[in-house]
């Protein structure tokens, strides 16, 4: 067995020595197949349980898992099911989350299971299956109504690895393919059919492949990298896999353990292009590098290595499509940035306040209003993310932008400590937590990471300026302003960086410094 929490490349065993591999299984999982066995001997003597796919896999790698999937052999994983509720009603134990899924190719699911919760764990059984893909135009397969063997339902999996079994009568992995595990041993990901077959069968295993080399870490072989950067396949991914399918897919990478092993993949097999075709490609190397920086510094050192889900996908992916600066640019990032790290809240009459804050609204105004909304659109129809996330991402590169627009005008340093906190304001909580390790990188890209000085950023002042609101009801400030060329927006955020500044001061305060300062710089006499 693999050794837990090593790369497979750490890994000195081979599977050429006598030794037969084997899993470890916990005190939960023996109790479990003792369970199954009993049912099977009881109820379906003829019928062998095998533990198929992610499950064995992982387990080789030393990743606890829970994703158990049981595949039969002479019979359909409803009719083993119902073997199991039989046994729970004559045993008095209740049943807990029987549910069947039935052959919907319009969902993807292109084969019925039947799930049950035994022992608290959570099980689908599905029989052994075969099947062949007989419309050109779909990905879609046309499954045998005969139960499979093994080997046939190994061969025709993604890749190699997610093809072992575990048999639960002899306690044994079976790798009918007679390449999962030298691959699991070498890292390597390959498919279990020639590679250009497979992925004109099926397009979107070129995607999966692509996934399962970054979470574990693994090399992608020669024979299935050229493959994927073929047109015909190229080609086939393009039109036989919807949008959604990519989105589920890119979502998985950018949340899983490395998601600029990821990106970079799909960079090397020019695929940026079919998956992302809202991403500038003219950006896509400096988005690599700042993404690698961010995923280095949100990285949880106490997190299992290979664990899921370990990255914000919308973080990781505005990561992506960060755009470089130039020289001056950085510049000026960095300048900004540094006066966040030593600056706190300024000393400025409230002129000179009201005159600083107006600069940065026009600032704002100057910028495509509309890029925003673009973006969550091409997200939400490209990837097919929800609207929430779409515009997640988009609000964190809006942050982004504006950050850099505000920092290129170079002001003083009074006159920034306002225009950061107007800009705070509007990007507090996690867009604020987000966007610092970003601007950090791009102030800053030849520098070596430096998550101490982004956890610094996250901890100032700065990071717990509070969402725009004020003291003043806003119907209030609109008649005390009124007749004023300004949005009722622009002015609750300036009165509000006043209250940031004044934190003692009253309402009445307030409606002094409306009346006496404010209402004269923005309303025409």
């Amino acid at each position: 067995m693999f050794r837990a929490g090593l790369p497979h490349h750490h890994v000195l065993r081979t599977f050429s020595s006598f030794v037969e591999p084997k899993i470890d299984l916990t005190p939960a999982e023996e109790k479990l197949f003792e369970v199954l066995q009993f049912i099977r001997k009881k109820y379906a003597p003829k019928a062998t349980l095998r533990v198929a796919g992610g499950w064995v896999r992982d387990k080789m790698l030393g990743i606890p898992s829970d994703d158990i999937d049981i595949a039969l052999d002479t019979m359909t994983g409803e009719a083993f099911v119902k073997k199991i509720l039989h046994f729970q009603n004559t045993a008095g134990v209740p049943v807990k989350g029987f549910y069947i899924v039935k052959k919907n190719a319009e969902q993807s699911k292109h084969l019925s299971c039947a799930a049950i919760k035994l022992l608290g764990h959570e099980l689908d059984f599905v029989h052994l299956r075969n099947e062949s893909y007989s419309d050109p135009t779909s990905r879609i397969p046309t499954l045998s109504e005969t139960l499979a063997t093994p080997k046939e339902d190994a061969m025709r999996r993604d890749i190699t690895i997610n093809a072992l079994f575990y048999n639960l009568s002899t306690r044994s992995i079976e790798d009918f393919t007679g390449k999962g595990l030298i691959d699991l041993d070498r890292g390597v990901i390959r498919t279990p059919l020639a590679p250009m077959e497979t992925f004109l069968d099926d397009p979107l295993r070129v995607l999966r492949a692509v996934r399962f080399a970054a979470q574990y870490d693994f090399k992608l072989d020669s024979a299935l990298r050229q493959a994927i950067q073929s047109e015909r396949v190229q080609e086939a991914l393009t039109k036989k896999v919807t949008r959604e399918r990519i989105g589920i897919e890119v979502r998985k990478m950018l949340s899983g353990a490395n998601p600029h092993q990821a990106m970079t993949l799909l960079n090397q097999a020019r695929l940026e292009a079919i998956v992302f075709p809202f991403i500038s490609q003219e950006n896509i190397l400096s988005g690599l590098s700042c993404l690698q920086f961010v995923q280095a510094s949100e990285r949880n050192p106490s997190q299992n290595q290979f664990e899921k889900e370990q990255f914000d996908p919308r973080h990781m992916l505005a990561s992506f499509m960060a755009h470089p600066l130039s020289n001056d640019g950085s510049e000026a990032v960095n300048q900004s940035i540094q006066a966040m790290l030593n600056i706190e809240v300024p000393v400025v009459d409230d002129v000179m306040l009201v005159e600083a804050a107006l600069s940065y609204i026009r600032q704002s105004q100057e910028m495509d209003n509309q890029a925003n909304k673009r973006m969550t659109d091409a997200i939400k129809n490209e990837l097919k993310w929800s609207k929430v996330e779409s515009k997640h991402v988009a609000d964190l590169l809006d942050a982004f932008n504006r950050f850099i627009f505000l920092a290129s005008a170079r002001p003083d340093n009074q006159v920034l400590a306002i225009h950061l906190a107007m800009w705070c304001r509007s990007v507090h909580g996690s867009r604020f937590d987000q966007a610092m390790p970003m601007l950090w990188h791009v102030a800053n890209p030849s520098a070596p990471a430096a998550s101490s000085k982004v956890e610094e950023l996250r901890k100032s002042s700065w990071a717990k300026i509070e969402p725009i609101k004020i003291m003043m009801d806003a119907r209030e400030l609109n008649s005390l302003l009124k007749g004023s060329k300004w949005n009722l927006s622009h002015m609750i955020e300036l009165v509000a960086v006043w209250e940031w500044m004044n934190p003692e001061k009253s309402l009445e305060d307030e409606r002094v410094f409306i009346q006496k300062v404010l209402k004269p710089l923005v309303v025409k006499p």
